[in-house]
């Protein structure tokens, strides 16, 4: 929960397009998913979002990460991510 720099930018386009923002946080296992280091997590989200007048929802889910992101983006019309492992120049 450090380092929101994604959710940030994020929240500078949503206030500009007057739209809401939809996270999505991925975690090894289901356990994880409702734990209370999840449940903060949320909680979190929702207050930065709305401390900036923007509406926003942050689903904790497991699986690969890059099928759930192109599983949600027929829903989204934007996907601003952090490269935590960026790949290798090509």
């Amino acid at each position: 929960m450090d380092n929101w720099q994604s959710l940030d930018q994020a929240i500078i386009i949503a206030r500009k397009e007057h739209s809401r923002i939809f996270g999505l946080h991925v975690v090894a296992t289901q356990e994880e998913c409702c734990n209370s280091d999840a449940e903060t997590m949320k909680e979190h989200f929702q207050q930065h979002c709305a401390g900036k007048g923007v509406e926003g929802i942050l689903a904790v889910e497991t699986g690969s990460v890059t099928s759930l992101i192109l599983e949600r983006t027929r829903w989204t019309d934007l996907v601003c991510i952090r490269l935590n492992f960026p790949p290798d120049p090509q």
